[in-house]
């Protein structure tokens, strides 16, 4: 089963990749960060471990969600400013420690703090700008696929080897959207790629929304938890999709903060 789902993930990448082809950076991070691969380790670990230990590995994602903020806010503006290296630094370190900070508070405070993320960092991060992308090379989305399939991998062994609380945090590294922004970058420039990290940004409510679905529904309705979750996801879908592929209409109000995204944009 395991090795299905990690076949399985590459598949389903390489359908969400080609929205990138065609829509640009910020539509191909808003879509990487889909939690495709994240439901195929749920149905894995589900079909193989139980829907206890799914609705838990869940739930340590779901609490992880504003480690996966900070990932992509700091990756994008330090990409934006210094380069690929700076940006991949600054995002890995910066969830490697909210992971830490996280892993020391009640899990029901983490996933409060998610949320409260997300409400604010989908404000500050800009909008996208719908456009086609340059033509990529195959090994681009060879690349692509294979960290899908390594989520997998990476996330169910984890869970196995130590634990939901380990294989969350694993699960809910960028791993894709931070292949995709290496990618990108070395296409078409730092500015392109920190787009993609703003569409990772603006389509975590998807992820979060999928993950806490499945985290309180699992123990009580097994596999049909995933079919809950994935209305959720539509739904949450349905409400960020216009904001990572439409221009902002106005500035930003008076006495609101400055968007470190748009200014790291702006200096680089």
């Amino acid at each position: 089963m395991l090795l299905v789902a990690a076949a399985l993930a590459p598949l389903l990448m390489l359908l969400a990749t080609s929205v990138e082809h065609r829509l640009g950076p910020a539509a191909g991070g808003w879509t990487t960060a889909l939690p495709l691969g994240f439901a195929v380790t749920l149905a894995a670990m589900a079909l193989t471990a139980g829907p206890a230990t799914a609705g838990s590995l869940a739930a340590s994602a779901a609490g992880h969600v504003s480690a996966q903020v900070i990932f992509g806010l700091l990756f994008g503006a330090a990409l934006a400013r210094w380069g690929l290296l700076a940006g991949g630094l600054a995002g890995a370190l910066g969830y490697v420690a909210a992971c830490v900070a996280l892993d020391r508070l009640p899990q029901d405070v983490a996933v409060l703090l998610a949320l409260t993320a997300l409400a604010g960092a989908t404000r500050r991060v800009t909008h996208g700008h719908p456009r086609p992308s340059r033509p990529r090379r195959p090994l681009v989305t060879v690349l692509v696929c294979l960290s899908a399939a390594a989520v997998v991998l990476g996330s169910t062994l984890a869970t196995r080897a130590d634990g939901p609380t380990v294989g969350g945090a694993v699960a809910a590294f960028p791993t894709i959207s931070g292949t995709l922004a290496v990618a990108v970058t070395a296409r078409e420039g730092r500015r392109a790629g920190a787009e993609v990290l703003t569409g990772l940004v603006r389509s975590l409510p998807c992820f979060f929304a999928f993950a806490l679905t499945v985290a309180i529904c699992a123990r009580h309705v097994g596999l049909w938890s995933l079919a809950l979750a994935a209305i959720a996801a539509v739904t949450a879908a349905a409400l960020t999709w216009r904001h990572a592929n439409a221009p902002r209409r106005s500035g930003p109000s008076p006495g609101s903060a400055p968007n470190p995204l748009a200014k790291a944009h702006a200096d680089g």
